[in-house]
């Protein structure tokens, strides 16, 4: 009998997938397929989705397939910083230069391609010391969270592909759009600030029902503070705190809008620098479902009460 028949019927159902080949029922014999062999579509069939492959396999077969959702899919539960994981910085970095030179945006400055008419340089300051304070302000963040630039796209202006899109939150080339009549007496680069910190901390692995507002909106508030070169004062947050009391505390704690004042107030003490060590656990307990006031209790040892009498 012809030997070749072995491979006349086989499964598309692999018996072992590894990084480079794929072990497929045949006929008579199993039969090794190099992966690099397949089309790019059938060899994301294999790999996506495949947790006992390494992450920056799986995310390469994704995007070679044209499939980049599924590719930030696999990122998606990624708590650690992304550099951590071997050659994934590489890979998306890769892809997001190839990704701005499809959608020809210009060239990035200081690790942010401004898109939309003749602002670029004139922004582009602005832009770029924005990123840096935001990055200042998270240290204790699992950077970086998305590889290449981010694209901050100015006003109205349309992005081939992007139409429309206000933010874009993925791990390579992620995207917010700043408006110029958001400036004030302290220029654009608060809103920079404010946009750049919100894409920071939505690209970090949030809860299923998203990182609580207190959270939110008291880290962009000292972002904001931060771009405008204010000092934020203990002593006025402390007495903010104080005047609130305990249960004003805990109920900005649970709402879905609190004042945006208070929230600065009780972020403002988790990132001294004695405490800031600890907001890695806070926001794991967080989106493991753990409650605000559970998770400041066991992350800092801060109750409402506490907040409300911190010294």
């Amino acid at each position: 009998m012809d030997p070749s028949l072995a491979t006349c019927a086989l499964d598309h159902r692999p018996a072992q997938v590894e990084a480079h080949a794929a072990l497929l029922p045949g006929a008579f014999v199993p039969v090794i397929v190099p992966l690099d062999t397949l089309p790019a579509r059938q060899r994301a069939l294999l790999l996506v989705g495949r947790e006992d492959l390494p992450l920056d396999v799986r995310v390469t077969a994704a995007l070679d397939a044209e499939q980049p959702e599924a590719a930030w899919s696999e990122v998606a539960r990624l708590t650690a910083p992304l550099a951590s994981v071997r050659r994934l910085e590489a890979v998306l970095t890769l892809w997001a230069a190839r990704e701005a030179a499809r959608l020809q945006l210009p060239a990035p400055t200081g690790g942010v391609i401004l898109a939309g008419d003749r602002s670029r340089v004139r922004l582009a300051d602005d832009a770029t010391g924005a990123l840096s304070d935001v990055y200042a302000l998270l240290d204790p963040w699992p950077w970086p969270r998305w590889c290449g630039p981010v694209v901050a796209v100015i006003d109205d202006h349309a992005v081939p592909g992007l139409a429309g899109a206000d933010a874009i939150v993925r791990p390579a080339l992620p995207l917010v759009r700043v408006r110029q009549d958001a400036a004030d007496k302290a220029g654009i680069r608060p809103a920079f600030a404010r946009a750049f910190c919100l894409l920071a901390v939505r690209s970090t692995v949030p809860p299923r029902t998203g990182w609580p507002a207190w959270l939110e909106q008291g880290l962009v508030a000292l972002a904001d503070a931060r771009a405008r070169d204010e000092v934020v004062s203990p002593r006025r947050m402390r007495e903010l705190r104080h005047a609130t009391g305990a249960r004003g505390i805990a109920a900005a704690l649970a709402a879905a809008a609190p004042d945006a004042r208070l929230a600065m107030a009780i972020c403002s003490p988790l990132l001294h620098p004695d405490r800031r060590k600890h907001l890695p656990a806070l926001l794991d307990l967080l989106r493991n479902g753990a409650g605000s006031e559970g998770a400041l209790r066991v992350a800092y040892g801060m109750t409402p009460e506490t907040l409300a009498l911190d010294q």
